[in-house]
């Protein structure tokens, strides 16, 4: 079993963070923070950053950086915290492009209204697929369409199509899935179900029964669980991207990482948002 404990400053800085696990300390962390509560030794932006985050017990994390506007421009990664990601934004301070692996990257495009529109993978420089979201007036996903190094959003088959509740604007109801080549999404249809705060907290098919389950803590790192509980998982088997408090995580399944909270996102990773604005 894993337990994690947050030590706070009176502005709500995670100044400690321990990991347990079955009752044994693996990871014992102390945290520096700027006068802008940034995870930093100081408040220049332009040098190298300092040994904000230390461990007396586990892995050294990579040390956060920020630009000028309070972007995080260097981020641990969720899989290795050790190592760190670069990040690049722009004028809106809004994030454009993450390289997540020596040969792989993701660029990200955006309408007026600031809604994530296009992703976008390289691999080695070249272009592996494009990922367009359409949105209704209420900043929900309503269909994804996907498609390889060519064509065009308008001739690609929808891939997900999502129906949304009207009791809150994070209240998802259900996904349906497009796996063959007919252009409908009636391959696989998912119901989500939630707590009182719209987590979701379990996938349930078409015929009631659960096939998979989220526990989380109080920062948003989940636990994956098969439908009957009986083992863990280190992701999503129904490629679920809807979990903490209804919001997308940005890298997928992944049990911490980035999540969009529409004009800000937040980093799992580190427990706070990662943008200015």
């Amino acid at each position: 079993m894993v337990a994690a404990r947050v030590t706070l400053d009176p502005t709500g800085n995670w100044t400690g963070y321990v990991q347990k696990t079955s009752g044994t300390t693996v990871l014992d962390q102390d945290r520096d923070h700027n006068h802008v509560n940034e995870i930093d030794v100081d408040e220049d932006h332009s040098n190298t950053p300092g040994a904000s985050i230390t461990a007396g017990t586990g892995t050294n994390w990579y040390d956060p950086s920020y630009d000028a506007a309070g972007n995080m421009t260097g981020v641990p990664k969720a899989s290795s915290p050790a190592d760190g990601l670069t990040c690049k934004y722009d004028a809106w301070n809004r994030l454009v492009e993450v390289p997540v692996h020596p040969v792989v990257t993701f660029r990200y495009e955006y309408d007026g209204l600031n809604r994530r529109t296009v992703t976008v993978r390289y691999i080695s420089g070249a272009v592996s697929n494009c990922d367009h979201r359409y949105y209704n007036a209420s900043w929900q996903v309503v269909e994804t369409r996907v498609h390889g190094s060519s064509g065009q959003p308008e001739t690609a088959p929808p891939y997900y199509q999502y129906v949304w509740s009207a009791r809150y604007i994070d209240s998802l109801v259900l996904r349906d899935w497009n796996t063959d080549s007919d252009n409908y999404c009636d391959d696989q249809r998912l119901y989500y179900l939630g707590d009182a705060n719209f987590n979701v907290t379990c996938l349930v098919d078409t015929s009631g029964d659960a096939l998979e389950r989220y526990l989380y803590d109080p920062y948003g790192k989940v636990t994956f669980y098969t439908g009957d509980w009986t083992s863990t998982r280190s992701s999503s088997s129904y490629h679920n991207v809807y979990l903490y408090t209804g919001r997308e995580r940005r890298d997928g399944r992944r049990p911490r990482g980035p999540a969009d909270r529409r004009h800000r996102r937040r980093e799992g990773s580190v427990g706070r948002r990662a943008l200015s604005v």
